[in-house]
């Protein structure tokens, strides 16, 4: 089993939304709300109609952008990314349709209004509506993607205009910024003149929180006629074919419009639908203009409702809706949504045959886009780990293809070199910044400046409060406390490390021989100033080796990076590579020179004077090494018997000379471990990568063509197919982290869950046994037939009260009692549970180790 997980599937279409909300949390399964508690608003068709529940659930709106961002990404590859494709003959109500979805006028005018398909992409983001457009054109297999218009649309009533204007563009590209500053009149005009059709997309973005988060293809009509060439009628019709069939197209979701007044075996689209989806998988059908069936078109009736019911011949596994849209006299008075739902509301509650239909969730707007959603996601996960696998295999062939070309990219030599080393000295300086290549700033952190403040540290020495003991050695307990956080948390974790361990020590025989030493004309009780000075040297005459050892560490690391740095960014330019190669040595050698000078002076600053302005923490450290000194004596001479009063007035000059000299050392050593980095890094380093580009321009034969040829020497031929290679690889790249990303989020939240469907797929006739199965193989879609459902686990069953009868011409959107209710069983044990299919009891049970539920009477008929 793939790391996507399995596609769990689900349940009744006539639960309440807090019940499946709570089927949700119950079975990990991510469902969607039903419509039913909203379902005036699902009626409701306004310039921006209110998002469905499929907007709320985070899930479904993750996955449907994730495909749309990957979708973006793959641009020119041959890839089938699920999308809906919404399909129709010729004033179908097709436009309209889209205009109820996704709140986009557009444009309206005799003979036919979209020339061109049209991708609407609707982002539920932003505090206010907004709507960008784009021309997607596509010349010799290269595609190229392109703003046309204001770089953001804020007001409504400029779409239509910027449509029509973006659709002339694509017909005719060569008068682009002509189209741009055409009234509506002219563009019509123009329009009406020009009859032919475009396969290049317009593609709209718009912004509205309030909007689901759906991506749809509105193709042009098909027509039966032209008035000037009968070739238009297949130029369309293939056009439609190349979008919603073949291998490539197989993920495609067809929305079928239909007239309601209209017989269905007449529909060319209904009949592209079943020639290219036989088991209708993909297809939804869409009802629309249902208020032009004439009270005695019996016939249409008749079919109308058996198709929303999924009876007939021409029923469809996800079923049909039924919307009612504003007429042209609607759109032109600019009626508000309030009146619009209204005229719906009647229409389905009182007229026939819509009155009679059981299924209430199969009428607005809404509810279609709630399934299309709902399915959508489905098609999506069951694509993603085909896609996954398309796009290495994608990947891995352009890196092939890219790995085989020849060396190096020729044309303009000069430019592309200074492209070249522009863009190395970038990565230099960029690795010496830490912004990339960060390798270097944490190698050198982590490892060669946290030894050399290990390294100093160590040159430290361990003051030894004590004498000698009777046998003459010298003490050996070291008692020496260190307030150095070597591995607290305050550290960097790369930079922590064990405490070192001093390496030289002194009692305070040893000390009183160095004050002894230093006496010169000082007065009783003096401590000599040269005493603190030898003391504290004994100390800083031995930092130059570390700190040369850390200069080489960061100079050899930094050599090794830069060559790896070289043999990436010129890998196909062998002449170059060694030039570059050369110039980068010389010029690293040249600033290490100047760099030790300045580290020399440096580690001399700590040899004399002694010196600091850090009094307040000099003086602290100052009384706290006398006091720790003293008590350390006292209470060593304590515990030997003896009184500590007389040896420590003796000892007194000793003590403090320790307290004094630890404490210069730790001032010292701490700026030292500061400002050596500092300097390697500024004076060696950033010097480096900031002159490094000047090098190159002083040192390179640019201005000698021969030598310069030699340099740059590839086919210029080869420079286009790498550029394409490169974009195509950072674009599967980005897909595939894209894909992983979800993936590995999906595995941690229990893999992938497939969401509910609840179209209106199972007919009111059928027994018990067809109509689980035609809710399971409507949830599995039939997509993959490889992946076999998920196991129907039980799932609690909303309660309806026995004598409640809902008044169904009152509220024609009320929802009837499902005749039955799929239900969850726990996994490993099978469950069933009773229900009342209105003229009898039955009972629906799933064993856990199959995938086919069953069901059993007890009683009653089938009603």
């Amino acid at each position: 089993m793939n790391r996507f997980g399995r596609f769990s599937t689900s349940a009744s279409n006539d639960n309440k939304s807090e019940d499946t909300s709570k089927s949700s949390s119950d079975t990990d399964v991510v469902s969607l709300p039903t419509t039913s508690d909203s379902a005036q608003s699902d009626l409701m068709i306004g310039s921006s109609p209110k998002a469905p529940q499929i907007a709320a659930s985070e899930y479904a709106k993750e996955t449907i952008q994730l495909n749309r961002r990957i979708a973006t990404l793959g641009t020119g590859f041959e890839f089938d990314f699920p999308r809906v494709a919404v399909v129709g003959a010729q004033s179908s109500g097709k436009s309209s349709l889209v205009e109820a979805i996704s709140g986009v006028s557009v444009p309206r005018y005799s003979n036919t209004c979209t020339r061109c398909p049209m991708e609407c992409t609707m982002i539920p983001e932003g505090t206010e509506w907004s709507c960008t457009i784009n021309l997607k054109t596509t010349v010799g297999g290269l595609t190229s993607t392109q703003r046309f218009g204001p770089a953001l649309i804020t007001d409504k009533n400029d779409v239509e205009l910027w449509i029509t204007r973006a659709q002339a563009a694509i017909l005719s590209p060569e008068r682009k910024a002509e189209f741009k500053k055409m009234g509506a009149e002219e563009l019509r005009r123009i329009m009406r003149e020009d009859d032919r059709f475009s396969k290049d997309v317009i593609e709209i973005e718009v912004r509205d929180p309030s909007l689901p988060p759906l991506t749809f293809v509105d193709l042009p009509g098909l027509i039966q006629n032209h008035s000037k060439s009968n070739e238009m009628i297949s130029i369309v019709e293939t056009m439609v074919k190349s979008f919603i069939g073949g291998a490539q197209r197989s993920n495609t979701l067809m929305l079928i419009v239909m007239p309601a007044n209209e017989e269905a075996n007449n529909q060319k689209a209904m009949k592209l639908a079943k020639d290219y989806d036989k088991h209708g998988a993909r297809t939804i059908g869409v009802l629309t203009k249902p208020d032009q069936i004439r009270p005695g078109d019996l016939g249409l009736k008749e079919n109308a409702r058996e198709a929303l019911e999924g009876l007939g011949d021409h029923r469809l596994r996800n079923g049909y809706y039924c919307v009612r849209l504003p007429n042209d006299a609607e759109r032109k008075e600019k009626l508000g949504s309030d009146i619009i739902s209204a005229r719906a509301e009647k229409l389905f509650g009182e007229a026939e045959p819509w009155s009679e239909v059981t299924n209430r969730s199969v009428f607005g707007v809404n509810n279609l886009v709630s399934s299309v959603s709902t399915l959508l996601v489905n098609i999506i996960l069951a694509n993603l780990p085909k896609l996954k696998k398309q796009t290495e295999d994608k990947l891995a062939r352009c890196r092939s293809e890219l790995h085989n070309l020849p060396p190096l990219p020729t044309g303009r030599p000069l430019v592309r070199l200074m492209e070249l080393i522009r863009l190395f000295s970038e990565d230099v300086n960029h690795a010496v910044m830490g912004h990339e290549h960060r390798q270097y700033a944490q190698k050198n952190r982590g490892d060669i400046y946290a030894q050399l403040r290990s390294d100093i540290w160590r040159t430290g020495v361990n003051f030894k409060p004590y004498l000698p003991d009777s046998s003459g050695s010298s003490v050996t307990t070291d008692i020496e406390t260190s307030e150095e956080p070597w591995s607290h948390t305050c550290i960097p974790e790369p930079e922590r490390i064990k405490m070192p361990q001093l390496t030289d020590s002194m009692d305070l025989k040893q000390v009183r021989q160095v004050i002894l030493k230093s006496i010169a004309w000082e007065l009783p009780g003096h401590i000599p100033f040269q005493a603190t000075i030898e003391l504290v040297q004994r100390s800083t005459s031995q930092w130059r080796k570390p700190a040369l050892a850390c200069f080489d560490a960061v100079f050899e690391y930094s050599g090794r990076l830069f060559e790896e740095m070289i043999s990436k960014r010129f890998e196909n330019y062998d002449a170059l590579r060694h030039a570059i190669r050369e110039i980068t040595r010389q010029h690293h050698q040249a600033c290490k020179k100047d760099a030790l000078v300045l580290l020399e002076k440096s580690i001399r600053l700590e040899t004399n004077p002694l010196y600091t302005q850090n009094y307040h923490y000099y003086d602290t450290q100052r009384r706290k090494w006398r006091s720790h000194f003293r008590d350390a004596l006292s209470k060593r001479l304590e515990a030997q018997g003896g009184s500590s009063t007389n040896q420590l007035q003796e000892y007194q000059s000793e003590l403090d000379l320790m307290g004094d000299a630890r404490a210069y050392f730790k001032v010292a050593y701490k700026r030292f471990v500061d400002y050596i980095p500092l300097l390697i890094e500024h004076e060696l380093s950033q010097e480096f990568a900031g002159h490094l580009y000047e090098c190159f321009v002083d040192k390179l034969p640019l201005h000698d063509e021969k030598k310069l040829a030699e340099l740059m020497a590839e086919k210029v031929i080869i420079r286009t197919k790498r550029e394409q290679l490169g974009n195509d690889i950072s674009r599967l790249e980005e897909m595939l982290r894209l894909l992983e990303d979800y993936e590995e989020r999906s595995s941690e939240s229990e893999g992938v869950k497939r969401l509910p469907y609840d179209g209106p797929t199972v007919p009111r006739s059928v027994s018990v046994e067809t109509k689980v199965d035609a809710v399971t193989k409507s949830a599995t879609l039939g997509v993959r037939p490889s992946l076999a459902p998920e196991p129907i686990l039980p799932r609690e069953k909303p309660t309806v009260p026995a004598d409640a009868k809902p008044d169904y011409k009152a509220d024609p959107v009320a929802v009837r009692p499902s005749p039955f209710d799929r239900i969850w069983a726990a996994p490993g044990a099978a469950k069933s549970e009773s229900f009342d299919n209105g003229s009898g009891k039955g009972e629906a049970s799933m064993d856990p180790r199959s995938t086919t539920p069953s069901a059993s009477r007890k009683g009653g008929k089938r009603g």
